[in-house]
């Protein structure tokens, strides 16, 4: 990680901090942790979700692609295949890619060519929030070209 990504980093976790009202955390986080991560949008859970309901919140570039959505397209999404099933068979919480969960599957399946569609995005990373158990907490950073490093999965 250069010294301008760590300057950026120390400067969104001293924001985080100082942060009094937790209704504002999640906006802060999702305007700023794609550009560290070089994603192009984020979703993050608001409450607990399942296939018919929940509430995605948003990073600020993607908000007008999402509003367009259908309930099927919603339901997808909240499935978040594949790694909602990841998080869910183990106590590990460290991040990882929807195509180190799924391998080869991934780029054909259905959730693969709706972000695709909407967001032109191949890669998906998932970001737990530690000790975070049923429902799982934390967020999804998406990006188009390359799929995230090692460096990225630790950032």
């Amino acid at each position: 990680m250069g010294t301008t990504a760590y300057e950026r980093m120390l400067s969104v976790a001293v924001a985080a901090l100082h942060e009094r009202d937790p209704e504002r955390l999640w906006p802060l986080l999702a305007a700023e942790l794609p550009g560290l991560l070089g994603g192009d949008a984020l979703i993050y859970k608001l409450d607990n979700w399942n296939e018919s309901e929940g509430t995605l919140g948003l990073s600020p570039d993607a908000d007008a692609e999402f509003a367009a959505l259908g309930d099927e397209d919603m339901a997808l999404l909240r499935a978040g295949y594949p790694l909602a099933d990841h998080y869910a068979e183990r106590a590990d919480r460290a991040p990882v890619t929807a195509r180190r969960v799924a391998g080869r599957s991934w780029s054909g399946s259905p959730t693969a060519r709706l972000l695709d569609d909407l967001l032109d995005v191949d890669h998906v990373l998932g970001i737990p929030l530690p000790r975070s158990t049923t429902p799982i907490t934390g967020c999804m950073v998406y990006r188009s070209g390359r799929d995230f490093t090692e460096d990225e999965l630790r950032l």
